[in-house]
């Protein structure tokens, strides 16, 4: 969270392209909206959570530890968020879950 152009320039110090950048904001945003209706809430943070994963493992290669608090925080809520919602849909087994 903060300007475009801090973001930016940490995405460049991290070694990602400006594409990258736009791609990873894209999908976070229609992901985002995708977590709304109960029937896509699923997918939407399985793919968050993946992206998520990448933002913690890209803290971790460059050293910046204080930094995984967040992306660890996002990661844990949608885990539970997906999951929570999978139990309703049934796209997981009621009574084995």
């Amino acid at each position: 969270v903060g300007d475009a152009t801090m973001v930016s320039r940490m995405f460049t110090g991290w070694g990602y392209s400006e594409t990258f950048q736009h791609v990873i904001g894209a999908v976070e945003f229609l992901c985002g909206i995708l977590l709304i209706p109960p029937y896509t809430t699923t997918y939407a943070a399985t793919v968050l959570s993946i992206i998520m994963t990448g933002a913690i493992y890209t803290h971790i290669v460059a050293w910046e530890y204080a930094m995984i608090v967040v992306p660890a925080a996002c990661l844990g809520g949608l885990v539970f968020v997906g999951y929570e919602r999978s139990r309703y849909s049934g796209l997981v087994d009621k009574d084995k879950a």
